[in-house]
């Protein structure tokens, strides 16, 4: 039911229904982010049409009613976005604590002596290189990465195709521990 006379504004109700839906059954670890996300997928998807209303179909727009392809690809650009915001919300909260820099950490952390010194600041680099690393892999990869830490529950073991994944990811990981610290995490984490 056209109430607006803007197809695509009476569509908003049900697209965040749906993709509340979505987050419950794929993200249920951050459901107090849900509705964040949701609004702000939402409000994107609005800004987008209003700001550029010619690239989309004109049946969105008033007049007749969307064929069912173009009522598909409302859907599927509402979803993409959806997607969008919810690698935004893990890139987020994975570059968080990387906001603390070495000067930032309390003395009394990384007060020390010789070696023991410089193991503690080689973990705080590692730690740095990880969490830059799982924030610019793609949103499935993150989703992985957060269930293989235990933020989100896993009913089923891994699959075959995601063990596979796991292990590029850990070898890319580790090429890129030896790139920015010049050493293999092997010889970084060997305590003499």
């Amino acid at each position: 039911m056209n109430t607006t006379g803007t197809w695509w504004i009476d569509q908003l109700g049900e697209l965040g229904r749906a993709a509340r839906a979505y987050l419950r059954r794929h993200f249920p670890a951050i459901v107090d982010a849900h509705d964040d996300i949701v609004n702000e997928g939402q409000a994107q998807l609005a800004a987008l049409l209003s700001r550029k209303p010619s690239q989309y179909p004109q049946s969105w727009f008033g007049g007749e009613v969307p064929s069912p392809e173009e009522q598909a690809y409302l859907c599927q650009l509402s979803h993409t976005i959806l997607r969008r915001r919810i690698a935004d919300h893990y890139r987020g909260r994975l570059k968080a604590p990387h906001a603390v820099g070495l000067d930032d950490v309390p003395e009394e952390q990384l007060s020390g002596s010789g070696e023991d010194y410089e193991q503690r600041l080689t973990h705080v680099r590692m730690l740095h290189v990880c969490m830059d690393f799982i924030a610019a892999l793609p949103v499935e990869d993150q989703v992985l990465v957060s269930m293989l830490s235990g933020e989100l529950e896993r009913s089923a073991p891994l699959s075959a195709s995601e063990r596979q994944r796991v292990h590029r990811l850990r070898r890319r990981l580790a090429d890129e521990i030896e790139r920015q610290l010049g050493q293999s995490v092997a010889v970084l984490l060997r305590h003499d």
